[in-house]
C-alpha cells in the first residue's frame, strides 16, 4: 500500500522550547563566572539563561561543536555547558554554537528577547522544524519494468556515448531516515554511514526507522541486481542519519510525524562540509525559515561547489507553501509536475523556469536551470514521480 502524503499546513514550523544560540568573544565573562573562584557579573541574558537553571526551567543544553573545555569548578550544568562552548577555538564548524531547549514554551520568548538584547550573544534564533512525515502503512515495491527514471534522463544514451565516465569515486551524501547496509543492492555502494552523537539524548540506532533513505538511496546507486532497481550511478554513498528511532503523534494531522533531530541534521550537514560531498541530497524540509547556523552551512556547501537537492514538498493542495531548504538560494528544488502526477496531493505549483545551458556533470548530461521563484527547479517526470 503506497504511504499518503502528510500535509505539513497544520504542524509547527519551529520546535517547540528550543532556541540556537551563538555566544560572541564578549561572553569571557561567562567562562570567567564558572572557571574563577570569584563571582563575575553576568550580561543580561546570561543572567537569564543562570535563573531560569535555578528555577529548574533549563531541560539541557547542547553544544553543537564536539570539542569541549573543561573547567575545575563546574557550576550549574547548563551554565557550564555554554561556558564549555564559549571557549571553543573560535572559526571551528559549530564553534561557539549550542542548542537551548527548555521545559516550557512560555518561557521562550521572553528569553529569546533578551538574549537578542545581550552583546555576549552573536545570534539567536528559534530552530525550524524538517519533516519526513508519512501515515501508517508500508509502500509497495515497483515492478522492475517501471525504470521511468532512466528512461526520462536518457540513462542508456549517456552510458553510450564515448567519453563517459561512471561516478565512482563522486561523493553523493543522502541526509535521510537511515539505510540498510545489508540490502543485497547497496552492498559496496554504501561508504560511510553516520548515525550517531556524542551528545544526543534521545535513542538512536543504526537501522533504518521507515525505509525512506534506503530507498533514497537505491534510487541513487542500487545494484540492480536482486530486487530489479536500478540505480542511475555508481557512486559512493555517505548516508547521514537524521531522525532519532523515536516519533510524536500529532493531533492535527491523526499521525506519527518522524521529525528531523536538528542535532543529528546540522551535524550532518557539517560532515558534508568536513568530508568534501560532491552532491547532497536531502529528500525532506519544512515551511520554517532557517536559522543562522543552517544558512551558513548551505552557504559555505554552495561555495565549496557541493550541489545540493532539495525536495520542495508534496502539498499543492495546501498552496505549495514555501519549502527550506529546498528555497535556499543556490539549492536545486526537485517538485513533481502536475501534469503526470495521478495523486493531487503529490502535486507541487507550476515553477516559471528556463534553461540556462547544457551541461555535463558527475558523467550525464543535465541542464542548468534558473527559476523565478527559487534558485532551481528539476521536474520528474513518470507515473510515481514524486518531489
Amino acid at each position: 500500500m503506497r504511504q499518503a502524503a502528510l500535509e505539513t499546513a497544520h504542524l509547527p514550523e519551529y520546535h517547540e522550547r528550543l532556541v540556537i544560540v551563538k555566544l560572541a568573544a564578549s561572553a569571557f565573562a561567562l567562562r570567567m563566572a564558572v572557571g574563577s573562584s570569584e563571582g563575575v557579573a553576568l550580561s543580561v541574558g546570561l543572567e537569564a539563561i543562570q535563573t531560569l537553571e535555578r528555577s529548574g526551567r533549563i531541560k539541557r543544553v547542547i553544544p553543537l561543536a564536539q570539542e569541549t573545555v573543561q573547567f575545575s569548578r563546574p557550576s550549574h550544568a547548563a551554565t557550564e555547558t555554554l561556558a564549555r562552548v564559549a571557549a571553543q577555538q573560535p572559526g571551528a564548524p559549530g564553534a561557539g554554537i549550542a542548542l537551548l531547549e527548555l521545559t516550557s514554551e512560555k518561557d521562550l520568548p521572553d528569553l529569546q528577547r533578551r538574549l537578542g538584547d545581550d552583546t555576549s550573544i552573536e545570534f539567536v534564533a528559534r530552530v525550524p522544524v524538517r519533516y519526513l512525515a508519512v501515515r501508517t502503512g508500508t509502500a509497495a515495491p515497483l515492478p522492475p519494468m517501471l525504470m521511468w527514471n532512466a528512461l526520462r534522463i536518457r540513462l542508456s544514451e549517456a552510458r553510450g556515448l564515448s567519453g563517459f565516465k561512471e561516478a565512482t569515486e563522486v561523493k553523493v551524501a543522502v541526509l535521510d531516515s537511515g539505510v540498510d547496509v545489508e540490502h543485497p543492492d547497496l552492498q559496496s555502494r554504501v561508504r560511510q554511514y553516520a548515525y550517531d552523537h556524542p551528545f544526543f539524548p534521545g535513542s538512536l540506532s543504526d537501522r533504518d526507522i521507515v525505509g525512506h533513505g534506503t530507498h533514497v538511496a537505491g534510487i541513487i546507486a542500487a545494484r540492480g541486481q536482486n530486487v530489479g532497481t536500478e540505480g542511475i550511478c555508481q557512486c559512493a554513498l555517505h548516508v547521514c542519519k537524521v531522525f532519532s528511532d523515536d516519533t510524536c503523534f500529532h493531533p492535527w494531522a491523526g499521525a506519527f510525524i518522524y521529525v528531523v533531530d536538528p542535532v543529528l541534521y546540522l551535524q550532518a550537514l557539517r560532515y558534508c562540509l568536513d568530508e568534501k560531498m560532491e552532491v547532497l541530497n536531502l529528500s525532506l524540509g519544512g515551511r520554517g525559515k532557517p536559522d543562522p547556523y543552517e544558512l551558513e552551512l548551505f552557504r559555505l556547501l554552495l561555495t565549496t561547489d557541493t550541489t545540493v537537492v532539495a525536495a520542495i514538498g508534496n502539498e499543492r493542495q495546501a498552496g505549495s507553501p514555501t519549502y527550506y531548504p529546498a528555497a535556499i538560494e543556490g539549492v536545486i528544488a526537485v517538485a513533481p509536475p502536475r501534469s503526470t502526477i495521478p495523486w493531487p496531493t503529490f502535486q507541487a505549483a507550476d515553477l516559471t523556469f528556463r534553461c540556462v545551458r547544457r551541461e555535463w556533470r558527475y558523467g550525464l548530461p543535465c541542464l542548468r536551470i534558473r527559476a523565478k521563484r527559487i534558485s532551481g527547479c528539476l521536474r520528474a517526470r513518470g507515473p510515481m514521480g514524486r518531489g
